[in-house]
């Protein structure tokens, strides 16, 4: 709506300027995405590492009545395919919270410094609109 105001009102170096800072603006969230997947992945390859050695330590300490009982199958699915799900399941609850608490808090700061009273009127709402939708979900179920 800025840069349109300013064609409204001949500013075509305004307009340019708001133009480049909306490239500028995504360029930078690019980036910043690129750096979130590329760390998130590599911070859940080191979870799936860990749990993986743990596991097999903890299969390691069994006694030897335990493999005559449980299937070999059941034990590999447990070392890959479970453990890769769990911690691909905390990697990604922790990456969209993260990234939730970083965009409602960059939004945030942008419609105050925009509108302060907009803005803090906002900030005041979504709270309370947080609560009833918790409380009316609790109801629900």
């Amino acid at each position: 709506s800025t840069t349109i105001g300013s064609l409204i009102d001949d500013d075509y170096d305004g307009a340019k300027r708001n133009v480049l800072l909306l490239f500028l603006s995504g360029t930078v969230d690019a980036i910043l995405d690129f750096w979130v997947l590329f760390l998130f992945g590599y911070a859940k390859e080191n979870i799936v590492k860990g749990v993986r050695i743990d596991t097999f330590a903890a299969m390691m300490r069994q006694e030897q009545a335990f493999f005559d009982k449980t299937n070999t199958g059941e034990l590999m699915s447990r070392l890959s395919s479970d453990c890769g799900e769990m911690a691909g399941d905390l990697t990604w609850f922790f990456r969209f919270s993260v990234e939730a608490v970083v965009r409602i808090t960059g939004i945030a700061v942008y419609m105050i410094i925009r509108s302060p009273y907009l803005g803090l009127c906002t900030v005041g709402i979504v709270p309370v609109v947080g609560i009833i939708n918790k409380v009316y979900g609790d109801w629900l179920f």
